[in-house]
């Protein structure tokens, strides 16, 4: 719970009984500007605190006030009650909930374990049912009609230190269907303190079975305690049997490194190298219009009208540190000489928030036709509340300003806004139906660059030693130069059934994308595996990445093994032919060879054997996939490591 403190009124001696003033009787409590408690005073001193505890209470930031309630009969108005002023505001930032990550299989075979809300009896456990078995259900028994809406909501979970990396919402959701009318509908959402976004929805047309599902929920639950929840709703819940939902899982991860690699440095050393991870780069118009024309919109009258189009934080999951740079505007001939063109972006639902304003009315110079403008400033925008790009168009009478598409089929409410003082309304509430304004705003998040100059690869050794650099020139968003990368953590195994153990930690460095490591501690014959991830922190959080691919999604790891391709005088001359070769590779020594290992380019054993003293053997390759493999000969004088390339 969250408890409130505060001090008792005080007037420097004035009244009798100790500075306290006459007829004080009690406090109010404000939550939010809301009255939410009395507390009674009890002839508590100036120095004594008193306490109210409000429990339970939702995670979030609340604001406080406190009053002074006094009897006012001692102030000469018999029975009356005086409130004073607020004493505040104090902010507090309520934070509980589960650690992450969190997974929700139904096991324990109740809600109440991990504390989950229902807020009705359609939802229920069923112990036969599942992705494996249990699952959580919603049956539509009993009936629930008219606009319902029925919720599974999870206790809260912690992600308030959370701000590297970004999370992710999995879970299975199944559907047996009735009647398929496309208007019963399951909703995956997320609370953020103060609204509930809704992340995925499936609809009633037609039952399906298990679906995986896998949802980038970042801008809601970073930063924030958070919750989940899924709602059912609908006209008529007898048109579903079920929806289903099991393996529910909410994880955060951090970026990992690319292009993995690794190769021989030196003879016996090996070199490791990665890239570290660069922020993708958004570039997008976002418009509703077909670019067909039918109307332009002005007056017989002198006139001035905002048009707008409005996209939803649904529609703006991936613009996380977006910026509109450019809007694109058809504008009647008849305005350019006589009228005015201002661009215009809001922020907040019905445009509360006007972010930005320009005077454009010199660059629109095309008449009849699309004008793109790029904005003297770049407008950075919240990509979790409504985006409105619009502009404003003025003119004399019997001109015209922002064209109007035909008819588009259906009528879409974010398209046709339009203010022309009133407030905001559509062009559909003035009978011009399907439409949309002929408008469209780029959004990007390039909308910045910072030229680093040349940069050098950073290579760590090990043991000292010099290797030679390469240099580029690399330009970086600056969205991407406040990524919180400390550093790269380097692990390796010798044995492809061990463990990998951390082996160096190599720092990050500003403006540096490409990294090496130089490993002096390989020896010609062994074998080692290598790992690399990235290690992301800030003032409160630490994330280390998963281990960066070498082949997507396939492997995150290298394997190198250090040969020296050259007769070994010590073990005596070995040969291996046909190199290249295809069916067969002969192996011969001089000297008499006890053991034979052959390995793929991931370390895989993919041939062993005893050979007791051959002095020749014939191996079998026709098996072998395409590729370089290393062939390890054990002989009387020692080992031998040599390559060979075997081809389809």
């Amino acid at each position: 719970g969250q408890m409130t403190a505060f001090g008792v009124p005080y007037v420097g001696g004035v009244t009798p009984s100790g500075g306290i003033p006459e007829g004080l009787i009690g406090f109010k409590v404000y939550q939010d500007s809301e009255w939410i408690a009395d507390v009674a005073y009890d002839n508590e001193g100036t120095e004594d605190w008193i306490y109210h505890v409000i429990n339970p209470i939702d995670p979030g930031t609340y604001l406080y006030d406190v009053s002074a309630i006094y009897d006012l009969t001692s102030y000469g108005f018999a029975g009356e009650i005086g409130e004073s002023a607020w004493e505040g505001t104090d902010t507090v930032h309520v934070v509980w909930g589960f650690p992450l990550p969190f997974f929700e299989g139904w096991d324990q075979g109740t809600f109440g374990f991990n504390s989950w809300m229902t807020s009705g009896t359609n939802w229920k456990i069923n112990s036969v049912a599942g992705s494996p078995a249990p699952a959580a259900e919603f049956t539509w028994d009993p009936l629930l009609e008219n606009d319902y809406s029925s919720t599974l909501t999870s206790n809260p979970l912690d992600a308030d230190l959370m701000t590297e990396g970004n999370m992710f919402l999995d879970f299975d959701i199944k559907l047996n269907d009735r009647n398929s009318t496309g208007l019963e509908m399951l909703t995956a959402e997320v609370y953020n303190g103060s609204t509930w976004s809704t992340v995925a929805t499936f609809v009633n047309d037609g039952s399906f079975d298990w679906t995986s599902n896998h949802i980038d929920i970042s801008d809601y639950a970073m930063t924030n305690a958070f919750r989940i929840r899924f709602n059912a709703t609908g006209m008529n819940s007898f048109d579903v049997i079920s929806w289903f939902v099991d393996n529910i899982s909410v994880y955060r991860t951090c970026q990992s490194v690319s292009d993995l690699a690794a190769r021989e440095y030196n003879l016996e050393d090996v070199l490791v190298t990665w890239n570290a991870p660069v922020a993708p780069v958004v570039a997008e118009w976002l418009y509703y219009d077909d670019a067909t024309i039918e109307y332009v919109m002005g007056s017989t009258a002198d006139w001035s009208i905002d048009e707008a189009i409005r996209f939803e934080p649904a529609q703006m999951v991936d613009f996380a540190g977006a910026a509109v740079t450019k809007i694109s505007v058809f504008i009647d001939s008849r305005l350019i000489g006589t009228g005015t063109v201002s661009a215009k972006i809001w922020q907040g639902a019905n445009a509360s928030n006007l972010i930005y304003e320009e005077d454009i009315t010199s660059q629109i110079v095309i008449g009849d036709d699309f004008n793109e403008v790029t904005l003297a400033t770049p407008v950075a925008f919240d990509n979790t509340v409504e985006l409105w790009i619009g502009v404003n168009t003025a003119g004399p009478a019997n001109t015209y300003g922002v064209g109007i598409t035909t008819d588009m089929g259906s009528w879409n409410p974010n398209a046709d806004l339009i203010n022309d003082g009133g407030g905001w309304s559509h062009i559909q509430d003035m009978g011009i139906s399907n439409r949309a304004w002929l408008l469209r705003g780029f959004v990007t998040t390039a909308y910045q660059t910072v030229q680093l100059g040349s940069y050098t690869d950073h290579t760590t050794l090990i043991g000292g030693g010099q290797l030679l650099a390469t240099s580029a020139d690399v330009t970086i968003n600056t969205v991407t130069t406040d990524r919180e990368i400390s550093g790269f953590k380097v692990y390796r195994k010798t044995d492809e059934m061990g463990d990998y153990t951390e082996l160096f930690t190599v720092p990050a460095e500003a403006g540096v994308e490409a990294y090496s490591f130089l490993d002096e501690t390989t020896e010609i014959g062994g074998s080692y595996w290598y790992q690399v991830t990235c290690v992301w922190e800030s003032a409160t959080d630490f994330c280390e990445s998963a281990p960066g691919w070498n082949v997507a999604m396939t492997e995150d790891f290298v394997f190198v093994i250090p040969v020296l391709d050259v007769d070994d005088e010590e073990a005596g001359e070995l040969n291996l032919y046909p190199n290249p070769a295809k069916d067969r590779v002969n192996v011969t020594s001089k000297v008499a060879m006890k053991h034979i290992s052959v390995m793929n380019y991931v370390g895989q054993v993919v041939y062993t054997a005893d050979v007791a003293g051959e002095n020749s053997v014939e191996l079998n390759t026709s098996s072998f996939e395409a590729g370089v493999y290393v062939v390890q000969i054990n002989t009387a004088n020692g080992l031998v490591t040599k390559r060979v390339v075997i081809t389809e």
